[in-house]
Order: C-alpha cells, then sequence, then structure tokens
C-alpha cells in the first residue's frame, strides 16, 4: 500500500504477492514547480480558482496500458473521489483531463491520485502527487483600489536619499530600501523591488516574518542598478515594490511608489517630456489607440540643426520580460526648437501596471561626424561615452490594461460554428512584433462536451523559426477532425500560449465560444422498456406496465436530484416524478420509473416525451435530450384547416347584445361545419374585456361545435363591452389558426333588452320609413316604448347622424313610454338623404350609457 505521507513518485515496498503500481503519475499543467521544504507542487490561487472558475483544478491522467472504452478513472483528492470519467472511443489512448472542484481545495498539503478501472478488472491506484495549496496573496486584499498602490505594502528610504536624491558618491554606497511587514508575510517570499525600471530581489525568510523588529527587510540597491537605470530629472525615478509568494501568488497590486531624484553625472542633457502623461503618470484608458508623443527640448548647444534624436523606451513588463525599443527622429530642422517623437502604442501598453523610462540619445549628423577630424572624432566619441550627448531618464508610471497576445483564429468557422465532420481543422495564430526566433508557441484546445466533460487535448507545440520571424506572417497549427468529432454538439475555445527561455509564459486572448456542429442536450436521452423504432405498442406492455430508464450520467454525486418526466397528451396522461442521488444508490448503473399500463393506454394513438433532468447537489441544472414515442397506431394526418368562420353566441340578439338574465347556464359559442374541426383539433375560446377568460376544449366529433362562456364571465362583463375569439390547434398542437374576433354588448345585471327607436311622423314606405319634411318643419317626435323601462333620473341621449349630424341629452321626468324630439332645422339639414337614430340609455344619469339598435329613416 502507498504510504500517504509520502511525496509523490515514492512507493514503499510491497508484501510479497501485492502487484506493484503500473500506472504512471498525474500532471498538473498549472502547478508552479516544486515548493520548499519537501519538493511537493506549488498549486496558487490562480491555478485552483481562476484559469477554470467552474471546474476547478485541471489535471492530466496519462493513457494507461490495454486502455480500452468503458474503463473508468476517479480523481481522488486525500482519498476521496472529486471526479470521475468513464471513456468513451474517441477518449482510447489519449490523455484524459479531469478537475478538483474549487471548493475541495483549500491552503495546505494534500494528496492527489487516480484510480483505473479496467472493464472486467479490479481498480488498479496510481502513485500519489504531492501539492502545496496556497490560495492567500502576499498583501492580503487591497482595501483602496480607488488610490495607486497597494495601502498594505509600505517601505522607507534614509533621510539623506529622501532629502537631497542620489548623487554619484551616494550612489557607490548603495541605497537601503527597509520593507515594512504586511499581511499575510511569509517565508520564501520573493519581493521584487523596482528601482527606475532595474529590479532587485529578495527573498523573506523566516526569522523576518517571526521578529521584523530584529531582522528587518532590508535590500541593498547597489551603485550598479543605480547607474543601469540612470539620472532622472528634478521629479525623479520611482521606487515601488510588489511580492510573489512560493506559489507565484502575486500581490494584489505594487506598493505606493516613492520618487528619488538621481544625478550620478552619466547623462548631460535634460530629460524629455511624455506629452500625454499627466504628473508623470500615463494612462492607457485615456491615450486610447494613439502613440505616445515624446518630446524633446533643443534648446541650446549641443543641439544643431541636422542632428538626429534616438528616442528609448525600456522597462519591463508585468510579468518580467525586459523590453527596450529605440526611436530615430526626423532630422532637427530648427534650434531652439521642440522634437516630438511617436513612441508606439502597442510598445508602450507591454509595460501596461509597470514604470517606463523614456530618454534619448543626441546623435550628431553623418555630414557633421565625417567633417570632424581624427582627433575631433574621438573626442566625440569620448563625450558620448561620457554622457555628454545622453538624456537624463523621464520615468513614467503607466496605468491601465496591457494588450494581450491576439486570439488564434479558427478558420474553418462559419458564423461561430464548426464542422465536426472535417478531416482536419486549420487554426492560425496571429504574428505579433514581440515574437522571436526559438520561441515556443503552444496551441490549446479547450474542447467542451454536450454533457460538460471537458475535452483538452495535447496539440503538438511549434518553435518559431527565424524565416518566420522575418515574414511575420500567422503561424498555421493543422488540428485533426477527430478532435472536433471529440466534442460534437459541444463547444471549443482556442488560445495559446508563448514560452520563452527564462521568462514567464504569455497567455493569449481566448476566441469566442464556438459551437460544434448542432448544440445538444448535455445529457442523453432516457430508454423505455417495451418501445421499438420510436413506438411503443399497448399490447406489448405487460399488465405491470413499463419502465422510463436513465442510465447513469456524468458528474453525478450523492446530493443530485433526480427528476423523471413522461409527458403526455394531457395532465393527466403525463407522470414528473424525483429521486435523491444517496450513498446507497450512486453505484447503479441505471434508474427506473415506473410507468402503469393506463398511463400507456391513455396516451394511444398520441405522442409522449420522455426526458429527465438533474437538479445537481451545487445548484446547476442538467437537462437530458428528449425521447419522442408514439404510442400505438398513428393516427391519420389531418388536412390544413380553411379560413375559419366568425363564431356566432346563440343567445345574442342579431345586434349582438346579450342578456345577463337569459344565459344562466353560460353562453353558447357556436362555430359553424366550415371549420372542418375533427377529433384530434383543440379550441381555445378567448373572451377580452373587464372579466376576462381563455379556455381550451377538445374536439369529440366533426362537424358543427358548441362550446360555453361560463356565466360568471358573462355577469363579470355586465354593461361593457367583450370580444370574443377562437383559436384552433390542429391535432391538438401548435401553431394555432384563429378566426375573426366578434364584439358583443352585455348589458347590465336584471337591464331589460332596448326596444329600437321610432318617430312617429314617419311613414313606411315599402322598404324603408320616409319623412316628409315639409309637413314637420318644428321637427319630429322620436318614440321609446314603456319596455325600456326608463325612471326619473335617468337620462335619454338622442343621436342623429347624416348630413347634418346631431346629439342631444334628454333629462326623463317620468316613467313609461318617452318622446323627445329631433329639432326641424336638423331634418331640414338631411333632406334627400338618410338619418340614422340611435338612443343611449343613461340609468341613474350616468355612463355608460346602454345602447339601442340604430333605425334609419329617409327625409324628403
Amino acid at each position: 500500500m502507498l504510504d500517504n505521507d509520502q511525496p509523490a513518485g515514492v512507493t514503499t515496498a510491497h508484501s510479497s504477492g501485492v502487484k506493484p503500481l503500473l500506472l504512471d503519475e498525474l500532471s498538473i499543467p498549472g502547478n508552479t514547480g516544486s515548493v520548499p521544504p519537501d519538493g511537493q507542487l506549488g498549486i496558487n490561487l490562480a491555478a485552483a480558482h481562476e484559469n477554470f472558475p467552474t471546474k476547478g483544478l485541471q489535471l492530466y491522467v496519462p493513457a494507461w496500458p490495454q486502455m480500452g472504452r468503458g474503463d473508468r478513472v476517479r480523481i481522488l483528492f486525500n482519498d476521496e473521489e472529486v471526479d470521475s470519467k468513464t471513456v468513451t472511443e474517441e477518449l482510447v489512448d489519449q490523455v484524459q483531463t479531469l478537475f478538483v472542484p474549487p471548493v475541495q481545495m483549500q491552503t495546505g498539503s494534500a494528496l492527489l491520485s487516480y484510480a483505473v478501472k479496467r472493464l472486467g478488472q479490479v481498480e488498479e491506484p496510481s502513485a500519489k502527487t504531492a501539492v502545496y495549496i496556497k490560495l492567500e496573496r502576499p498583501g492580503g486584499q487591497d482595501e483602496d483600489g480607488s488610490n495607486p498602490g497597494h495601502p498594505a505594502l509600505k517601505f522607507s528610504l534614509p533621510d539623506d536619499v529622501v532629502n537631497d536624491g542620489v548623487d554619484k558618491d551616494r550612489a557607490k554606497q548603495g541605497v537601503v530600501v527597509t520593507i515594512e511587514p504586511y499581511p499575510v508575510m511569509a517565508e520564501h517570499d520573493r519581493i521584487r523591488l523596482s528601482w527606475g525600471g532595474q529590479f532587485v530581489f529578495h527573498e523573506v525568510t523566516q526569522a523576518q516574518v517571526e521578529n521584523p523588529e530584529e531582522h528587518p527587510i532590508e535590500i541593498l540597491v547597489e551603485e550598479a542598478v543605480i547607474l543601469a537605470a540612470g539620472d532622472s530629472d528634478d521629479k525623479g525615478l520611482a521606487l515601488a515594490y510588489e511580492v510573489y509568494d512560493l506559489v507565484d501568488n502575486r500581490s494584489e497590486d505594487w506598493s505606493a511608489e516613492q520618487r528619488v531624484v538621481v544625478d550620478t553625472g552619466n547623462a548631460r542633457l535634460d530629460a524629455g517630456i511624455v506629452k500625454e502623461a499627466k504628473s508623470n503618470v500615463l494612462d492607457l484608458e485615456v491615450l486610447g489607440d494613439a502613440d505616445v508623443t515624446f518630446q524633446v527640448v533643443a534648446f541650446k548647444e549641443p543641439f544643431v540643426v541636422g542632428d538626429t534624436i534616438e528616442a528609448n523606451l525600456s522597462g519591463e513588463t508585468e510579468d518580467g520580460r525586459p523590453v527596450s525599443v529605440t526611436y530615430l527622429s526626423e532630422p532637427i530642422s530648427s534650434v531652439p526648437g521642440i522634437v516630438e517623437i511617436p513612441i508606439a502604442n502597442a510598445d508602450v501598453r507591454q509595460l501596461a501596471q509597470t514604470q517606463a523610462k523614456f530618454s534619448y540619445e543626441l546623435v550628431k549628423s553623418v555630414a557633421a561626424r565625417q567633417a570632424m577630424s581624427a582627433q575631433a572624432f574621438k573626442r566625440y566619441e569620448q563625450l558620448r561615452a561620457e554622457g555628454t550627448y545622453q538624456s537624463r531618464g523621464q520615468f513614467v508610471t503607466i496605468i491601465g490594461e496591457a494588450v494581450r497576445l491576439a486570439a488564434p483564429d479558427a478558420v474553418d468557422a462559419q458564423q461561430g460554428m464548426l464542422d465536426p465532420a472535417l478531416l482536419a481543422t486549420t487554426v492560425e495564430v496571429p504574428w505579433d512584433d514581440s515574437m522571436q526566433a526559438g520561441d515556443v508557441i503552444t496551441l490549446i484546445w479547450e474542447g467542451e462536451k454536450p454533457d460538460k466533460d471537458p475535452y483538452f487535448p495535447a496539440i503538438d507545440p511549434h518553435d518559431i523559426r527565424n524565416g518566420e520571424v522575418q515574414r511575420k506572417e500567422p503561424i498555421p497549427f493543422t488540428v485533426e477532425g477527430r478532435h472536433l468529432k471529440a466534442i460534437e454538439g459541444g463547444k471549443l475555445v482556442l488560445l495559446y500560449r508563448l514560452e520563452r527561455d527564462g521568462q514567464s509564459p504569455r497567455m493569449s486572448e481566448r476566441t469566442i465560444i464556438f459551437s460544434v456542429g448542432e448544440p445538444r442536450a448535455e445529457l442523453t436521452e432516457p430508454t423505455v422498456n417495451y418501445a421499438e423504432d420510436g413506438v411503443l405498442d399497448p399490447d406489448k406492455v405487460p399488465a405491470a406496465g413499463t419502465k422510463l430508464v436513465v442510465l447513469k450520467y456524468a458528474r453525478i454525486k450523492v446530493g443530485d436530484v433526480l427528476h423523471f418526466s413522461w409527458k403526455g397528451k394531457d395532465e393527466a396522461a403525463s407522470l414528473e416524478d424525483s429521486i435523491t442521488i444517496t450513498n446507497s444508490n450512486i453505484g447503479r448503473e441505471q434508474f427506473e420509473l415506473n410507468i402503469s399500463k393506463a398511463l400507456v393506454n391513455a396516451n394511444d394513438g398520441n405522442e409522449v416525451v420522455a426526458s429527465y433532468r438533474v437538479q445537481r447537489v451545487d445548484g446547476e441544472i442538467s437537462s437530458s435530450a428528449k425521447l419522442d414515442l408514439q404510442v400505438g397506431a398513428v393516427l391519420p394526418e389531418l388536412p390544413e384547416l380553411p379560413e375559419l368562420s366568425e363564431l356566432v353566441i346563440e343567445e345574442a340578439t342579431d345586434e349582438g347584445i346579450i342578456d345577463p338574465a337569459l344565459v344562466t347556464g353560460g353562453a353558447t359559442v357556436f362555430i359553424a361545419a366550415s371549420a372542418e374541426l375533427q377529433p384530434q383539433d383543440q379550441v381555445r375560446i378567448e373572451v377580452t374585456g373587464a372579466h376576462p377568460d381563455d379556455q381550451t376544449h377538445p374536439v369529440t366529433k366533426a362537424g358543427e361545435q358548441r362550446f360555453k362562456i361560463d356565466a360568471e364571465v358573462i355577469r363579470g362583463n355586465e354593461n361593457s363591452t367583450i370580444t370574443v375569439t377562437y383559436h384552433v390547434l390542429r391535432g391538438g398542437a401548435e401553431p394555432e389558426q384563429s378566426s375573426d374576433s366578434v364584439d358583443f354588448t352585455v348589458l347590465e345585471v336584471g337591464m331589460p333588452a332596448l326596444p329600437d327607436p321610432h318617430i312617429e311622423e314617419a311613414i313606411r314606405d315599402r322598404t324603408r320609413w320616409v319623412i316628409d319634411h315639409v309637413f314637420y318643419p318644428e321637427g319630429v317626435t322620436v318614440f321609446i316604448a314603456a319596455s325600456a323601462e326608463l325612471q326619473p333620473q335617468d337620462k335619454v341621449r338622442i343621436e342623429v347622424t347624416g348630413a347634418h349630424p346631431d346629439v342631444q341629452t334628454h333629462p326623463v321626468t317620468r316613467a313609461g313610454e318617452q318622446r323627445f324630439k329631433i329639432d326641424g332645422e336638423v331634418i331640414r339639414g338631411n333632406v334627400g338623404g338618410n338619418i340614422t337614430v340611435t338612443y343611449y340609455v343613461l340609468r341613474g344619469g350616468t355612463e355608460p350609457g346602454q345602447s339601442s339598435r340604430s333605425v334609419e329613416f329617409w327625409i324628403g
């Protein structure tokens, strides 16, 4: 048995007859190397939580001997299973990618291993890999993100350096920088101190952690470093530090900077000016895509017309890469004058979150040098060496985001999708001017299967060649099509890593998330016993019923809840149920839901959709593909619906008035046979109004149809208008086809229907009512029968429409029959045409009014 306390790769002697371990040790791509004192592999916050926030620490399990489809591999974290995978056909003989979930990892030592169970064999364990996990950043959290610098990272300088700066003699002594104790300070922390872009390192000792008063952290900046950084102008150069712990967790920010004026006499010319910098701070967000302007004031000797300025940008990137770029100006055209030299935006952005040094050298023109005597030229070179033509540095703090390497290009992608049937696919890495011959590019293929299982195959790295540096063209990677097929229905993200000896690796931007073929559900569809080729024959289902079967799904964990779904033709023919995954049942290869014979028979002639979903213990929801089953014989396909006829409410008058007193059993919606409704169809009756209603009814026979609107709905809409529409679901399925809408007036409960208005002076002439205006110069009389049940306090509004319309409201002074006048002027104004007369009863004198039918009269 493996000794759990031993470091990675070490095994104890085995007793006689015990088979030795045959599995290679797993690897951890995010580890930071061996850490003291025991050589455990370091795991930092990025590897544990940030690189794959939802998955955790990435692990590679090498292919094992006789690897085959159906083999199962488990990841053990301190001997507890935290991830597992069953090998599918495309994963045979491949490195397996698994993860330790973030929630499992806390600061401290741990043991990682894996175990493999081949089909038909006992499980075999691997050697254990010892790791040290540290999740806290040195310095702790930056509690004041609004101000530059980490407030908990502090340091001090000697008083004479603060007050007087550093001259040539002081530089020879060096400068001691004292680092104050900071939160989460630990042995083996590495302090990286920047002196004007030159770096000095110090490793924290245990004595400095335990007793900082007796063992202060003092870092000596030696003369060589001071001279390498160069002289500053009167604003000084910046000092600041950051901290990396033993697993490469970096402090959240640099310390706040302090500035020191340096004048060792090695530079004679005044520092240039960074035009876009404010108080020696250059904000990349404000700068945008523009270049930086470096200004040199050519005021007097030694500047001469025809000389040129050789500007230099230098510093070190946040990940430790040195940067030094030189730019030549146009010849100086005027002295005095200001020479402006553009500094490329991309070069400046490399130094984001650090300090850059801008400096220049005055270069005499070719003509001037050729005119010099040998002695004069020797003197010129001597002056150059002494710094006569060299400027002091302008030290600028650069804030904002650096531009990372551009994302790779998936050449074969179309509208965000890659074809899984491709035999091979090409991925191009865009050329970046920071690339050099000998650099190594590793393409990272972050695939995800539909079940969210990761698929990260190893792609052969590419060494950048001299010819590629000269051509500066994109670098192609050809990836086998099997790596697309393996994630068909899933997703893919591409990025790459650029590595150079002696420097930290650089990561590119990530691509968009590509779909690989048509998206698939995360979990595979269930099966149903006795179903064949998508059909479940009720006659073949025994009296005990059938079963909906779910195979053991990916990433199953104790605490998951498995929800089964059998969705039949309606709610009564459907079933939903669930089980919780426990220690007792997690080992099963499948889970089942009993479907009774009655539920099968209830869906005879219809389709059933079987599916399941998993509510995972971490809160995530995973859904399966759906299994569509035809239960019994397929019903004949229904023809398309014709244009639907208007509905009729049988209890309504021809004018569309509904008396609630006449529909105590509900209002009957009549649909003519011309709608050609058939069994299997469904009709949805929609009522809109003050009291809306929406009911769906099955069609049980062909021909005319009648459906009820509940009497309560009618009463709820009293004294108002309702709109009624019917919608047909052919075969009970979407989409709906809708009829025209019809409006109806619902009387007030207990309110009588109004009689038609009558004009007493009108005579009937065959098919119309006629009024001879000559005989009635004073006007005509509107008669309303007593059946209108008008009462004092009611009002009547008479509306006349025609060429000369009129609206008049009259009080009701007594009960019974009513007579109201239409003025003679209105009658004369409509001679030779029709008028339409309608009256409205305002019960109690208030709106809304109850409307009579309209009656038409000819004015002769």
